[in-house]
């Protein structure tokens, strides 16, 4: 596997801009189950992101410097801040995680301030996450340029696409690079032979291993977290009925005591309302992992099936269904309509539609779209690197017996 760096970005709102802000500085109630608050400690601050409003007036001004000048205001829900994340492969990780905390952060200024210089624009905000599965830096820069264009103007796909070789050059002695362009490695596999279902699942993977690995750990922050909610509404509830014995005894001052059980019932709600986030996350993680079981089953079906689909000219072949699943997904059906009695599969973007005869094809999507309404993602999802499906279902037959451990 590559060693290999890539950044992505976005322009955002005002509010957007300020809910990253809280995400990317931990300051915010609702921080992702994956985040281990004992390790928040071990992120790095390099620049404090800017607050909104500080972004917007550095914007407008900005934009006066524009040739022409402007003819209107900026609207309200203009971009005013540019984010971006950088993210390494895991044989990168493995290399990253080598280097001291100080060597990081370093040589993830030099990427950020690189990519900002590359776009024209100007670093904001920097901060290196040390407290999920893989470390990782967000950075923020103005929205608009120092000519006073916007970034997302001038960001296209070209540009985009530069910015990995940009990124890559603080890290470049480690053996690190760019990863491979898409269009690339699609041409290359062609020309070793593949076919479209292997080229198409070589060149739309989503890191499907660090999802599995991720999983464990949010299954342990959720249930952490329903139990300390749990346990504080509890020990709340019990000092509220206390303080109610007590000012029904005339023990306490009535102004005192109905102060006082107003705080613990706000508590208990409170509490509460963490106890139901927490269950709902996990319920979620249930039904996900039951849908991800049921698709393996299917897909394990399809391995040794086979099916005789339609020629153009009216004869029939016999096919082997799992490749005829993986060059379908490869032609771009990648949806499933079951509106009608037969189940069609669907190519999104030239509406071809093609109806599926085959019961156990049939099962196979239906089991597809209840992961995700892509097929192509919802087999990924479920077919870890090197011992495929066999991994992801131990592991998801595990989550099954603590979500029942849990009823």
């Amino acid at each position: 596997m590559t060693k290999a760096i890539s950044t992505r970005i976005k322009s955002v709102a005002a509010g957007k801009a300020g809910a990253e802000n809280k995400h990317d500085m931990r300051t915010g109630h609702h921080q992702p189950v994956r985040v281990d608050p004992e390790r928040t400690r071990l992120n790095s601050v390099l620049i404090e992101p800017q607050r909104a409003p500080d972004l917007r007036r550095e914007c407008i001004r900005r934009r006066h410097l524009r040739p022409g000048g402007v003819k209107r205001a900026m609207k309200r829900n203009a971009a005013v801040a540019t984010i971006g994340v950088l993210t390494f492969s895991h044989e990168a990780q493995r290399e990253l995680e080598s280097l001291p905390a100080n060597e990081q952060d370093k040589r993830f200024l030099a990427s950020a301030k690189a990519v900002a210089e590359h776009l024209g624009t100007t670093l904001t905000g920097l901060v290196v996450h040390r407290d999920e599965t893989a470390v990782h830096a967000h950075y923020q820069l103005h929205a608009v340029r120092l000519d006073g264009l916007p970034v997302s103007r001038t960001a296209t796909r070209q540009k985009c696409s530069e910015l990995q070789d940009v990124a890559v050059q603080a890290w470049a002695d480690l053996g690190i690079e760019r990863g491979e362009k898409k269009w690339e490695k699609k041409a290359r596999l062609e020309a070793e032979g593949k076919s479209p279902g292997e080229v198409w699942r070589a060149t739309n993977y989503r890191t499907v291993t660090q999802m599995w690995e991720d999983l464990p750990r949010e299954i342990e922050a959720a249930k952490r977290r329903l139990a300390e909610a749990q346990h504080s509404a509890e020990r709340n509830q019990r000092l509220l009925e206390a303080q109610k014995e007590k000012l029904e005894a005339g023990r306490v001052e009535v102004d005192k005591g109905l102060a006082r059980m107003e705080r613990y019932e706000q508590r208990v709600l409170a509490a509460e309302q963490r106890a139901k986030v927490a269950k709902a996350m996990l319920d979620a993680i249930g039904e996900q992992s039951k849908a991800r079981l049921e698709l393996i089953a299917a897909l394990d079906g399809l391995d040794e099936h086979s099916i005789t689909p339609p020629r153009p000219d009216g004869t029939h072949k016999i096919v082997n269904a799992r490749t005829y699943l993986d060059e379908g997904i490869g032609r771009g059906l990648t949806q499933v309509d079951t509106t009608a009695n037969l189940l069609v599969w669907v190519n999104p973007e030239t509406q071809k539609r093609l109806t599926v005869r085959d019961d156990a094809l049939a099962a196979t999507l239906r089991a597809a779209q209840a992961v995700d309404s892509h097929v192509g993602r919802a087999i990924q999802s479920v077919e870890m690197p090197g011992n495929r499906r066999a991994k992801a279902r131990d592991l998801l037959k595990t989550v099954q017996t603590q979500m029942q451990e849990l009823e």
